[in-house]
């Protein structure tokens, strides 16, 4: 038997090792007539390799390494659903490196590994897109458990305007019994916050007055159901009155 240490030292790199992409553009005959690779068990090895893992022939014992990995995967499919995402890259990970481990001692495995880590590869990605429960926020409370899944819609006022803006407009939601609007600075400091149980509400003429041209303004509205869960909250929406360019 071949002492590993020897071994090791006659397939360890060298500064005049070729890359696998050096080697994969030498012909046969150029591989024979070079000064190197002619000569170094290392650069040998990795163009068998290589020139195997281009050719159409499969190898023994291939098939029956990737029937072993597949069975593996559908073995353990069953209980990935109940598994966060990150769970989930955890145990692929332990799971190639095992199988890694398992199949790298099957004896004549080592002419196989570029197919069957692309298998590996291909198991993995299939083993993190696997059919899951969607993650869904839940707002916590003394009432029923309602999830938010939608967004409310604005209407107006939106971006720059002409003129103050008298009153705040958005799209139903349906379920929503009221809707909770809440008006603030871009430091968000709270100007107004206001309840009703219509799309639009009128802007009172106090908070009007609040409005200074050029001072921008940022408001959002959440929709409730009766127990005062929110249901629905739209994205903050920016609005300023800009200068009148016609004077």
């Amino acid at each position: 038997m071949v002492d590993r240490d020897i071994l090791k030292s006659e397939l360890a790199p060298t500064p005049q090792c070729l890359s696998i992409d050096e080697l994969g553009k030498l012909s046969a005959e150029q591989a024979g007539a070079h000064r190197h690779v002619s000569v170094c068990a290392r650069c040998q090895t990795e163009l068998a390799l290589l020139r195997e893992f281009e050719s159409d022939k499969p190898m023994p014992g291939e098939g029956a390494a990737v029937a072993w990995m597949s069975a593996q995967l559908e073995r353990r499919l069953g209980g990935i659903k109940n598994t966060t995402a990150e769970t989930n890259r955890s145990r692929a990970a332990s799971i190639q490196s095992s199988w890694l481990a398992r199949l790298f001692a099957i004896p004549g495995f080592r002419i196989a590994a570029p197919i069957a880590a692309a298998a590996i590869v291909a198991a993995a990605l299939l083993w993190l897109r696997s059919p899951r429960e969607p993650e869904l926020q839940a707002n916590l409370g003394s009432g029923p458990t309602v999830y938010r899944s939608t967004e409310v819609q604005t209407i107006a006022p939106i971006g720059n305007l002409q003129k103050t803006p008298d009153a705040m407009q958005w799209k139903a939601v349906e379920r929503a019994a009221s809707y909770k609007i809440l008006l603030s600075e871009v430091d968000q400091t709270e100007v107004w916050t206001a309840q009703t149980s219509d799309t639009s509400l009128t802007i009172p003429r106090a908070v009007v007055a609040k409005m200074k041209v050029g001072k921008p303004f940022l408001w959002k509205v959440s929709a409730l159901d009766t127990n005062g869960q929110v249901l629905a909250t739209s994205q903050p929406q920016r609005f300023v009155i800009v200068p009148d360019q016609t004077r």
